[in-house]
């Protein structure tokens, strides 16, 4: 049937009040064009059981009731039209429209918006999930505070190159519905509900035509104890921009003046729903920017330098898995000047990656910075936050927390735990690369409870060198065995070596080969030398190579017998798969994670039992069938460790984080408790909050670390804490 024309408000109301539904009103004056769009996406995507009231404020421009004239017989919602007898502006279209709704709630479109898929529906539950909620607003575009991709900023477009129902439906799919909090109704796409019509009146012509009247509504609905919220799983096109034409200027000078002389606290308001990077409005926005545009990641590479070995590996190979998951749209990789070329051209023209120094200025951040493995002091804490809006980071073991030994100073090593424990209280989320370290890491209790834990195993797929190239320190053609790791101590370089003293016992003419970096603090090397001492033939019969190349390592994998891998405590243990990898078979303790990783049915050195290492050793050296059956176990048993597989459960992480606002955290900077550094993003310091959270109330096990209750450490911190909050007080 065609739309139903009312002249007068009393018949409109007559008609269409029995109804309980909001009735959806479009104030329309000219904008040909605009209304066409708006009106076709409304018949398409509104209920049919629902009610469209189009206003006719009597623009010159009637081609549009021409065209609603011959709407007939089309299924859709029930269209009325509703004349008015001149033109009263937008603030007295959308009156005349509260009106005729009798006691129906309303929802206000703008003439230049276009709707999607469910919009009524989800805009409404947001309207409807709380009774003291006054006006729902629907994400756009173009709508000040709620604007999306890039927020606070308003664009012409719809975003990301995608049409409207493309956008809605992602914003949808990942929103987490929050409903948060706004100081006012933005007035593109409003829900309005009758009860803050019948409690605070309707807009206030004072307005003229139009112009900060949805602020006035709205405050005044708030000083009368109504909220405003965002519905954060609605999207809606807005054009925006063309309502006044060249009166916008005037008309906005001339309103906001009303609006400062009645709510001067309103321009704070605003403020801090723009610029709290912490609010729920703000992880709402900033999940709708990456339901848009993809998710953004900066990855820390800074350990990426001359070295390459198991933790460098993790990095490299986490860039480059990333970068090949549809859903991620950038990654920011930070690296310091020592990187290799040779490390650099393993991610250097991935398309999705971008290489950054270390020390450069981040502009604009990502939604989630992460660092595949240990943070170390509040500096790198600091890096870290202000490349990404979340932060995470990988906890590949508790090795270096439980051993002082790798430690200049029983000092630094207490230091070393401290920063440890203060570091995972502030992050947003920490990955584990096996079930051990994560349960050594819990029982430590050193994740704070905010925080969403994952276990990410490495991938133990691996890539071959382009080629291989003997290394130049190893002089003779001899057979040999081969252990690779840096020195430390667990790696257990020494137990390698009495594995060499067995063979030589039994006649075996073969030499080892040591190849790895040498750590300052905690090394094997006077092990190592020790027995060279005790035992003058392993003298030239022990080669050690110090750090190697990616070519060098493949052709030592390539010319070995056999790799000693008799570690002590692993956070996961590549090793093993990697020899396998170049069909190598591997003896193996099953220590750490080893256990875990490892084949249950795969030989390994029992309770580091050097003679059961020796004959194992022996047998595999001897019997090509066992050594070929133990690389087949471990390839077989790796098969489930792919770095696909691992970024995907990375992503997992990510999703839980970004579901989660980001930490809050104040931290302790220095030796001992020199100063103390609020991080709480971006919202400017001291600018309205009456005090930052307390160390004590936000992380009470820091606060026993750090400051015990009656110690020296609590006075001086409540000492330097005073003097501050006087010194902020003096200046205001």
């Amino acid at each position: 049937m065609a739309p139903q024309l009312f002249t007068s408000v009393k018949a409109a109301r007559i008609a269409i009040e029995d109804r309980g539904s909001p009735v959806v009103v479009v104030p329309v004056y000219n904008g040909y064009d605009d209304v066409v769009r708006c009106l076709e996406s409304l018949f398409v995507h509104t209920p049919e059981d629902a009610d469209i009231l189009v206003v006719d404020d009597v623009g010159a421009d009637r081609r549009i009731f021409d065209l609603l004239s011959g709407y007939l017989n089309r299924p859709g919602p029930r269209v009325s039209i509703l004349q008015r007898s001149e033109n009263g502006g937008f603030i007295g279209a959308c009156n005349s429209a509260f009106d005729a709704a009798g006691s129906r709630d309303v929802i206000l479109v703008n003439s230049d918006v276009v709707v999607a898929a469910e919009w009524y529906t989800r805009l409404t539950a947001a309207a409807q999930s709380s009774n003291v909620i006054a006006t729902a607003s629907a994400l756009t575009n173009h709508g000040t505070i709620l604007s999306v991709p890039v927020r606070n900023h308003a664009s012409p477009m719809v975003p990301g190159n995608l049409t409207v129902e493309e956008v809605s439906d992602r914003i949808a799919k990942r929103s987490l519905r929050l409903r948060p909090s706004i100081p006012t109704a933005v007035g593109h796409c409003t829900y309005v509900k009758r009860a803050a019509l019948n409690r605070v009146g309707k807009f206030d012509v004072i307005f003229g035509r139009g112009y900060g009247e949805e602020v006035d509504f709205s405050q005044r609905a708030v000083r009368a104890g109504f909220r405003h919220v965002c519905a954060d799983d609605v999207f809606v096109y807005h054009r925006g921009g063309g309502s006044f034409g060249d009166e916008r200027g005037e008309l906005q000078q001339k309103n906001e003046k009303i609006l400062a002389a009645r709510y001067p606290y309103y321009p704070t308001a605003g403020r801090v729903a723009a610029d709290d990077v912490t609010s729920s409005l703000a992880l709402a926005l900033r999940n709708a920017s990456i339901a848009i545009n993809g998710l953004t990641i900066a990855i820390d590479g800074s350990c990426l330098g001359p070295d390459y070995m198991g933790t460098q590996h993790v990095v490299v190979e986490t860039v480059r898995s990333l970068a090949a998951k549809m859903s991620v749209s950038q990654i920011h990789v930070y690296v310091p000047p020592s990187i290799s070329d040779e490390t650099r051209s393993k991610i250097e023209g991935l398309s999705s990656v971008t290489i950054h120094s270390v020390n450069e200025h981040v502009a604009v951040k990502a939604d989630v910075a992460y660092r595949p493995y240990q943070l170390t002091n509040p500096d790198e804490l600091n890096r870290l936050r202000s490349w990404g809006q979340w932060t995470a980071v990988n906890q590949l073991d508790v090795i270096a927390f439980h051993n002082p030994a790798y430690f200049p100073s029983a000092h630094e090593w207490i230091r070393y735990r401290e920063m440890t424990r203060l570091i995972l209280h502030s992050v947003d989320g920490v990955a584990f690369i096996s079930d051990h370290a994560r349960r050594e890491v819990n029982a430590e209790l050193l994740v704070g409870g905010n925080a969403a834990q994952k276990t990410i195993f490495c991938g133990s797929d691996f890539g071959d060198a382009a080629h291989s190239m003997r290394p130049k320190q190893l002089v003779n053609d001899a057979s040999f065995v081969f252990a690779l790791g840096a020195s430390y101590l667990h790696k257990g370089r020494s137990f390698s070596m009495r594995v060499l003293q067995g063979l030589i016992d039994r006649g075996w003419d073969g030499c080892l080969v040591l190849a790895g970096p040498t750590p300052p603090n905690g090394n094997s090397l006077g092990e190592e030398a020790e027995l060279i001492l005790r035992d003058p033939r392993l003298k030239d019969r022990v080669t050690v190579l110090g750090s190697i190349t990616d070519a060098e390592k493949r052709w030592l994998f390539e010319n070995t017998r056999l790799f000693l891998y008799p570690s002590v405590v692993e956070g996961f243990g590549f090793m093993p798969f990697e020899a396998a990898h170049h069909g190598v078979a591997s003896i193996c303790s099953r220590g750490g994670s080893l256990d875990e990783v490892l084949p249950v049915d795969l030989p390994c050195i029992p309770d580091f039992d050097v003679d059961a290492a020796v004959d194992l050793a022996w047998r595999v050296l001897q019997d090509d069938a066992l050594g070929e059956q133990m690389v087949h176990t471990v390839r077989s048993g790796g098969a489930q460790f792919t770095w696909e597989r691992t970024t995907d459960l990375l992503l997992e992480l990510i999703q839980e984080m970004t579901t989660r606002r980001p930490s809050i955290s104040l931290s302790v900077v220095g030796e001992r408790l020199n100063a103390l550094d609020l991080h709480v993003r971006e919202v400017r310091a001291a600018d309205s909050s009456p005090g930052a959270p307390s160390l004590g109330q936000r992380h009470p096990m820091v606060k026993r670390v750090f400051s015990p209750e009656g110690s020296r450490r609590q006075r001086a911190a409540r000492r330097l804490i005073n003097k501050l909050r006087r010194a902020r007080a003096r200046l205001r």
